[in-house]
């Protein structure tokens, strides 16, 4: 078995340039840093940084007591760790990682169970050794070791450190980590050299056939990014993945907290491919716009601690593959399996059935909850748990899982059988000791400690008499100091805040088990609206007085907030040096943002992560206050924003052009064109149908349809229409074929053969179907986005590699003239109205949609199309539809539902029609649905496989001859006058007005809406009147090239008078 310095070193002698890790070495100048750039660490590199640490060891330490004498180390979190750990086995020492965050009773324990008698640290550290040291019974011989500087830049006269490690045995310590502490004072566990051993073995597990074992992705991921602690054992474990598997890390500025901002600048760096993070952080990632985005570039995020929020977790599992972990120092990592279906799946876990895991039920009789216990198996290659206690037969976790609803196999993490509180930021605090402690106290009955999956704990307190929550401060100071002595055992982020007390509801008494003890979870559940609130409201603080110094403020704030350490602050030193956690960072906004009025609690927050010193922070808080104040709202993500992460979800790995090559030549089929349809039933579908059962060239359609009677409907359609009697699609074209489908599901929803059948015949895909609602917003069209993505899918790997025409909106682009009002706009000289030309050409910009969801989904599903075009080299047409009219031929009637028929017969009720559209312009650029279905037919036969066309194309399908909406008004004037109604032509806020006025009315009758339709409209005719569809001026349309390529379009004429009044006799008012 091969020690861990001697790997070191073998890699530094074969490979020396290799990169070890990726450091913003820069950052070791100043905090103020804005321009870090990640430096390659290499083998060569951390191989002479070991030597020198261990010369550093031998000179300052002197020789050793005892084989293995175990050295403590504390620092902060950068790669001093792993050089310590390898230097110290390299002079036969043992390390002893103790957390920063212990408490000084934690650190002393630990320091006696291992007969300890040396600390290393670093000098961030100084006053937090020298607390420990003086309060330690026995004598601690404390040293700082040399900067990370000096570590890596030795002289070069100095000799490497001679190669004497041993080969270690199988129950030789290689160095000691410790349990968490949260069910008492933290325990030493003593890794040892044959748990470090299975580390290359464990990827060589047997796997179930077409499964990944999220070991494979820890360890061979090809760039991971870390933000986990290097005391703790996932720390230890990327060290390994380094060390055996030769994976190289991106590792945070040294002594900086992890944030997200600081994560997003990581990505952006250094473009990792898997990111490993605590849920509180890939909460926060999942927050903004910005991190949603930097996450959308990882293959893999693994976390694991505690569990993320389902909120959060919906979001990132759309974006990235989420890996949940299951780790502890006792077992490092459990041997879970990547969920086949990580989108639904990536809350629960799968264990290997290779690696002992078995779930027992607890028979609480409360849940369907299981303990995780792992079983000790004759084959010792696996399970690391059992190198460090072989003597078990198993061991329990003491984790409670429930399975899932529907799948066997998969269990989701609940807690902890000894209710251990696990934290939203991964922390853990055993609340039993701490609930006694408070009970002891005479005025109280009973405490429950609240927090789970929050991030930070609270406290229930049940008082004997009547307490009322206004009583509160008064009970809170009796109590207080008892709170604060049941405190003190515990690390920082387990403590309970004073404004995170409440009191018991009256009438709501806790629920009691039969010997009289409180039962924590149920009272969790008769309490859970209490709970809720009191996260949900800000702290309450007493402001200081108006005349207190800025400093003082900061001072005092700070020293009540790191109470523990209070007299080892200084103005000057960084707080996060002095182990300020992620809680004490909220307390401190929190404080800060009551007590000075002109900085708000979230800039506070962001100013002590920007400025972590006293005397910068109250700097940072001056002079925010000589600035104007102003209102602080509340970050919410832009529109532009929410479709770029929805394109980022379904444009993530796109099949490669090189792997979509067509098996036959990318030629169409020599028997005639085969058409996949959706949305067929609609009024353009139908057309669309019938003019592809015409055409000579097309062999075969098939309609894929959401409802299971698609050739029913479709014959009723077709003879509304007047395209063929009821039977006509059943009797006399069997080149049409119904299938029952939806296209977001995994195969349309298909059987696996008739699926491929598609994929073997298929020239070209007419995706028209798409849901129209214009009051829905964006995520309301998800479905639909969905089914776009499945559709590249389904041509990237066809036979013929089909085109893809995409019968998009105008809308899609009608936000242009506000967006491109520089360069664009002109005046055509005649009214002076500005005129924007929309071109014939797709832009992936997100500001360009109408401001609704139906014309952003629009968008966002040409852009994930046009991707494919780019990525996957499938062909791609986008049709931008405008208004499309009723037919010129047959017997079709313009749906009654839509604007411009409810604007008509509201017209004819009131007597007036508007002799104008609004604040926009009156040109009527509609087409005819007949003709527009003609014109889509066109473009697909051109673009057909092997047409030799762009792979993107796009055009504006919208009549390239136009007319006024005069033209339109009189013909429903003289249509109704001769059926002997009078309508009157009036100013449109005029008819707005009228309407409003019977909108105003009171209830609705249906009687009502069906003579005024339009009030079903009310708020589209109302902003109508503010502003035009160019939001703008006057908005035409490229035509050109759609005139140019289509035959139908070429010869179409402009709407006139004698197709307005077809189109009302057949709606008949």
């Amino acid at each position: 078995m091969q020690s861990l310095p001697n790997i070191v070193d073998t890699l530094a002698a074969e490979v020396p340039d290799n990169v070890w890790v990726k450091v913003p070495l820069s950052s070791l100048d100043g905090p103020e840093d804005e321009d870090l750039v990640w430096d390659d660490v290499t083998w060569r590199q951390l191989s002479r940084a070991v030597d020198t640490m261990a010369h550093w060891i031998d000179l300052h330490l002197g020789p050793l007591a005892t084989k293995g004498e175990t050295v403590a180390y504390m620092g902060v979190n950068d790669i001093r760790y792993p050089i310590v750990i390898l230097a110290t086995l390299k002079t036969g020492y043992t390390s002893l990682l103790t957390s920063p965050r212990n408490s000084q009773q934690g650190h002393s324990s630990l320091l006696t169970a291992t007969s300890c008698h040396k600390f290393l640290y670093t000098d961030e550290l100084q006053p937090a050794i020298q607390s420990i040291t003086t309060t330690h019974l026995s004598p601690i011989k404390a040293l700082q070791i040399p900067s990370l500087r000096d570590l890596l830049n030795p002289p070069s006269s100095q000799p490497p450190y001679p190669n004497t490690t041993p080969s270690p045995s199988e129950q030789d310590t290689t160095l000691i980590l410790h349990s968490s502490g949260t069910t008492g004072l933290p325990k030493p566990v003593h890794i040892k050299a044959g748990t470090l051993n299975i580390i290359p073995s464990i990827l060589s597990m047997p796997t179930p056939p077409g499964r990944v074992n999220m070991h494979e992705v820890l360890y061979r991921s090809p760039l991971m990014l870390s933000a986990a602690p290097m005391f703790h054992v996932m720390g230890l474990n990327l060290l390994l993945r380094s060390l055996y598997h030769q994976g190289p890390l991106v590792l945070l500025p040294p002594g900086q907290p992890p944030t997200a901002p600081l994560l997003i600048r990581a990505i952006a760096a250094t473009n990792p491919t898997s990111m490993i993070a605590a849920p509180s952080l890939l909460e926060a990632m999942a927050s903004t716009p910005a991190g949603l985005a930097a996450v959308s570039t990882l293959e893999h995020t693994l976390f694991g601690g505690a569990p993320l929020s389902p909120s959060a977790g919906n979001v990132l599992a759309k974006v990235t593959t989420l890996v949940n972990g299951l780790g502890s120092t006792e077992i490092f990592m459990a041997a879970s399996l990547v969920p086949l279906d990580p989108v639904a799946d990536w809350e629960y876990l799968e264990w290997n059935p290779a690696a002992g895991m078995h779930m027992q039920p607890t028979h609480d009789g409360t849940s369907d909850s299981h303990e995780l216990v792992v079983r000790h198996l004759p084959d010792p290659r696996y399970q690391f748990v059992f190198c460090n206690f072989p003597r078990l037969d198993e061991w329990r976790t003491r984790d409670l899982f429930v399975r899932h609803p529907q799948r066997e196999g998969l269990w989701r993490y609940v807690g902890r059988v000894d209710d251990v509180l696990v934290l939203s930021n991964g922390e853990k605090m055993n609340p039993v000791a701490f609930e006694k402690a408070v009970e002891s106290h005479a005025t109280v009955k009973g405490a429950v400690v609240v927090g789970a999956g929050k991030f930070q704990v609270g406290l229930i307190l049940e008082v004997e008499g009547e307490g009322e929550e206004e009583d509160r401060e008064g009970i809170l100071d009796e109590v207080w100091p008892c709170v604060e002595e049941a405190n003190m055992p515990y690390p920082a982020h387990a403590r309970v805040w004073r404004t995170m007390v409440r009191l018991a509801v009256e009438g709501k008494p806790f629920v009691r088990g039969a010997k009289g003890s409180v039962l924590r979870r149920k009272t969790w559940e008769v309490y859970e609206r209490e709970i809720g609130e009191m996260y949900d409201q800000e702290a309450v603080v007493e402001k200081e007085g108006e005349n207190e110094e800025m400093l003082e403020i900061v001072r005092k704030a700070v020293r009540e907030v790191m109470a523990a350490r209070k007299d080892e602050v200084t103005d000057e030193q960084n707080l996060f040096h002095l182990g300020m956690d992620s809680l004490q960072v909220l307390q401190l906004s929190q404080v800060l943002g009551r007590r000075c009025r002109h900085v708000s609690q979230a800039q506070a927050f962001r100013m002590i992560y920007d400025q972590p010193s006293i005397e910068r922070l109250t700097r940072a808080i001056t002079a925010a206050g000589s600035k104007l104040g102003g209102t602080h709202p509340v970050e919410t993500s832009s529109r532009e924003e929410k479709m770029s992460r929805m394109v980022h979800t379904y444009s993530r790995e796109l099949p490669r052009a090189s792997t979509t090559l067509a098996t036959h030549g990318n030629r169409p089929s020599p028997d005639g064109l085969v058409v996949v349809l959706t949305g067929s039933t609609g009024s353009l579908g139908s057309y669309v149908l019938h003019r592809l059962i015409e055409n000579n060239q097309v062999a075969h359609v098939y309609c894929l349809n959401r409802t299971a009677d698609g050739a029913e409907r479709q014959a009723r359609a077709f003879s509304d229409r007047g395209l063929g009697p009821i039977n006509f699609l059943v009797t006399a074209h069997p080149k049409v074929t119904f299938l029952h489908a939806d296209l977001a599901e995994e195969r349309f929803g298909l059987e696996p053969a008739t699926y491929q059948k598609l994929q073997q015949r298929t020239d070209v895909v007419l995706l028209n179907a798409w849901p129209v609602n214009f009051n829905s917003p964006l995520d309301g069209f998800e479905s639909a986005v969905a089914g776009t993505r499945r559709c590249v899918d389904f041509a990237a790997s066809a036979t013929r590699r089909p085109h893809v025409v995409f019968v998009s909106s105008i809308a899609s682009v009608l936000n242009y003239p506000a967006v491109r009002l520089d360069t664009t706009k002109t005046g055509d000289g005649n009214d002076g109205v500005v005129t924007t030309s929309i071109p014939e050409e797709f832009e992936l910009d997100n500001s360009l949609p109408l401001k609704q969801g139906y014309g952003e989904s629009k968008h966002v599903a040409s852009s994930i199309l046009a991707n494919a075009a780019r990525v996957s080299g499938v062909g791609v047409t986008i049709l931008r539809a405008g208004q499309l009219a009723g037919p010129v031929d047959g017997q079709g009637v313009w749906n009654r539902q839509e604007w411009l028929p409810s604007l008509i017969a509201t017209s004819k009720s009131l007597g007036k029609i508007p002799a104008s559209l609004g604040a926009g312009d009156d040109v009527i650029d509609w087409l005819p649905v007949d003709l527009a279905a003609g014109a889509i037919l066109d473009l697909s036969l051109v673009h057909v496989p092997g047409s030799g066309n762009p792979a993107l194309d796009c055009f504006n399908l919208v009549n390239p001859r136009t007319n006024q909406w005069s033209v339109v008004a009189q013909a429903v004037r003289e249509f109704y006058a001769d059926c002997g109604v009078s309508i009157d032509v009036v100013s449109y806020d005029e008819w707005l007005d009228d309407l409003m006025a019977v909108h105003a009315g009171g209830v609705m009758t249906g009687d009502q809406v069906e003579r005024y339709p339009a009030l079903k409209l009310v708020e589209f005719f109302q902003e109508k009147s503010l502003k035009g569809a160019g939001a703008g001026g006057r908005v035409t349309f490229a035509t050109e090239r759609i005139v140019e390529q289509s035959l139908t379009m070429a010869g179409v004429a402009a709407v006139n008078g004698e197709m307005v009044k077809r189109w009302l006799s057949a709606w008949a008012f």
